[in-house]
């Protein structure tokens, strides 16, 4: 989801900084710090984030932390991707299956739908939150899940890239996204030349 469908560093880290006040940690938390967590599974986020805080301490911040932005995203949405959603309109139209899986905790891509009205454009989910499963997993369960023999995996970051590949699927590297995959066979600058690339990776 983030860097691929939506930027919602901004909305995360003034959501996350309302939690860190309440609990006296000041301003630990920065949007740049968000950024460059972005695509992480939640407990390693909040490892790095609070390293010099005991483990327990870590936990109970991040369970806030997550329950808080689920709420917050409802009515403050991130920045959804200039032609996302007539991308997916188009995927659709061409009949093909889009479906979202992410790192996030549980709650957040119903955030996402709910702030965004677009969650009729897609067909599944599935995150770490929900299943305690890593990326490549969770690309191969919704994919049996859903009797998808190929797919095509979009996300900005190498470790995407290597999800991708694990699961026995294509990748699209999202160039417009926060970080980078240098050896991707396939990339766009823009959602809106998905349609045409994933009918030529997938016929």
């Amino acid at each position: 989801m983030d860097g691929t469908i939506w930027d919602s560093s901004k909305e995360v880290t003034q959501s996350w900084l309302q939690i860190c006040s309440d609990n006296g940690l000041g301003d630990v938390i920065t949007e740049k710090k968000i950024r460059d967590c972005m695509g992480m599974v939640m407990d390693d986020i909040f490892d790095k984030l609070l390293a010099d805080r005991p483990a327990a301490f870590r936990r109970k911040i991040q369970t806030e932390c997550e329950r808080y932005e689920n709420t917050y995203l409802e009515s403050h949405c991130g920045k959804v991707y200039d032609g996302l959603k007539e991308a997916l309109q188009q995927l659709r139209s061409m009949g093909y299956a889009t479906m979202i899986v992410t790192n996030a905790q549980d709650g957040y891509v119903q955030a996402f739908f709910a702030g965004s009205g677009m969650g009729s454009l897609f067909d599944d989910i599935e995150m770490y939150g929900r299943t305690g499963l890593s990326k490549a997993d969770n690309i191969r369960l919704i994919m049996e899940r859903n009797a998808i023999a190929a797919a095509v995996y979009v996300g900005d970051t190498l470790l995407d890239m290597q999800s991708a590949a694990q699961a026995g699927c294509h990748f699209v590297h999202a160039a417009y996204g926060f970080g980078s995959a240098p050896e991707a066979s396939y990339s766009i600058s823009c959602p809106a030349e998905l349609p045409a690339l994933a009918a030529r990776i997938l016929g």
